[in-house]
Order: C-alpha cells, then sequence, then structure tokens
C-alpha cells in the first residue's frame, strides 16, 4: 500500500513539472515578444528625439542665431548662419570696364600679415551694380590663419600673364606731350632733349613703353607748362626707367 503511494506520487510530481515546463517556455515567449516590442518602442523614441535635433549640412562655428525659446520652426527654415573656419572665400568687386577680360580660374594675389597668398577665381556674378560686378575667389594654397569673415583686403587681379616690359611712371609730362614725346636727358649731363615714344598699356601708376626709350634712360615726367616750346633743356634731376613685370 505504501508503494502505491509513492508511485503514485512520483507520477502526480511528474505531471506537475512537466506542467510548470510548459509555463516556463511559454512565460520565456512572451518575454522574448515583450522585448521586441520594448526595442521597437525604443527605437520609435529615438527616432522621434532625433528629429528634434537641429543638425547644419556642413560642420563649423555658429555665428548667427535666429530663434527663441518656444518658437516654432519649420523643415528647411533657416536658423542662423555657419562659418566654416578652416575654409574661406573672397569676394570681390570689379570695375565694370574689367568684365570682358575677368574669367574662371583667373589669377589674383594680396599680401596679409607679412606674406603673399594666392587665389583664383571660382565664381563670376555678371550683374552689374553701380558701375561693378562681383567675382568670388578661392585659395589656391594656404589661407592665413588669421583672417576672419567681413575682413577687407586688396587684390591684385591678374589680367595678363606675366611679361618684361619698361615701365614709365604717369606724370604731369602727359597734359603736354599726350604720350607723343618726351624730355631725356643725355648721358653725363643736365642737358635734356626732345625724343618722340610710343606708350602702350597703361594703368593709374604706369605707363608701358613700346618705343622710344631704354632701360637706364632719364626722363623727365613733371610738367612740362613752364618749359615752353623749346626742344632743348638745361635741367637738374630727373628720373631712371628701369625694366619692370
Amino acid at each position: 500500500q505504501l508503494y502505491r503511494q509513492v508511485v503514485s506520487r512520483r507520477d502526480l510530481f511528474r505531471e506537475q513539472l512537466s506542467i510548470d515546463s510548459l509555463a516556463t517556455e511559454t512565460q520565456l515567449v512572451d518575454i522574448e515578444t515583450s522585448l521586441v516590442h520594448m526595442t521597437k518602442n525604443l527605437a520609435l523614441v529615438g527616432g522621434i528625439l532625433e528629429f528634434l535635433v537641429v543638425k547644419a549640412p556642413i560642420g563649423g562655428q555658429l555665428s548667427a542665431l535666429n530663434a527663441e525659446i518656444g518658437e516654432t520652426k519649420t523643415a528647411g527654415q533657416r536658423l542662423g548662419q555657419i562659418d566654416v573656419v578652416d575654409s574661406h572665400k573672397i569676394r570681390a568687386a570689379i570695375d565694370e570696364a574689367y568684365i570682358a577680360r575677368v574669367m574662371l580660374g583667373q589669377g589674383a594675389d594680396f599680401d596679409f600679415a607679412g606674406s603673399t597668398y594666392q587665389l583664383e577665381i571660382t565664381r563670376i556674378f555678371p550683374e552689374v551694380l553701380d558701375g561693378r560686378f562681383q567675382v568670388d575667389l578661392e585659395f589656391a594654397d594656404d589661407q592665413p590663419e588669421s583672417i576672419r569673415r567681413g575682413q577687407s583686403v586688396r587684390l591684385r587681379l591678374s589680367l595678363s600673364d606675366m611679361s618684361d616690359a619698361l615701365l614709365l611712371s604717369r606724370g604731369g609730362f602727359y597734359q603736354r606731350t599726350g604720350g607723343n614725346w618726351i624730355f631725356v636727358l643725355e648721358p653725363g649731363s643736365d642737358i635734356a632733349t626732345r625724343r618722340n615714344i610710343r606708350l602702350g598699356r597703361q594703368n593709374a601708376q604706369y605707363f608701358v613703353v613700346e618705343n622710344g626709350l631704354q632701360a637706364g634712360d632719364r626722363v623727365i615726367t613733371s610738367t612740362y607748362e613752364t618749359f615752353g616750346d623749346n626742344d632743348r633743356l638745361n635741367i637738374r634731376g630727373a628720373q631712371t626707367i628701369v625694366p619692370q613685370r
């Protein structure tokens, strides 16, 4: 009788264990399902938070912010300005007289903090305002570390290739002679005689001498108003012209 009781209890215990195992497996499945749902919910919350973060299209320094606490902004609306601190470009205004001589890739340079920096034109704005048009220039090599946005510099724009030329300083003589002749001092003396010349290109400081003068000639570039119609002068002090680039 005792044996049958023990066997019966054993069978009941085995059945209970089997039921508990099935319940445990069911619970594990439910737990795994819950974990999957929780992971999806966390990803969804993370996505919502991601939409609350404002990102700029480029990395740099925020130099202006147009936003107030509690203000609503729409997608794509301008919030501020980002300056790329390690990459600058220069926008220059050029007289419209040179618009036909300016092209993409054209070189320019300027002096800054004791060094000279090279640039090239990357964009030309054809609109002319107040007699000037604008171009964008980017640095060809290194750029100055201490330059800042909004700073002004004076550029030298290369409108043609570098070449040797004989330069003559502008002066009052041109009003009298029209650039057709000039007084040249004879070597080793203070006697100046009239000599026909031909001038070419010019800028605010120099004429390019195409004919009539040589490097080392001493010429008079001041006004000729007091010289009258003389072809020969006895005068002290004159300019010596030299070839320049």
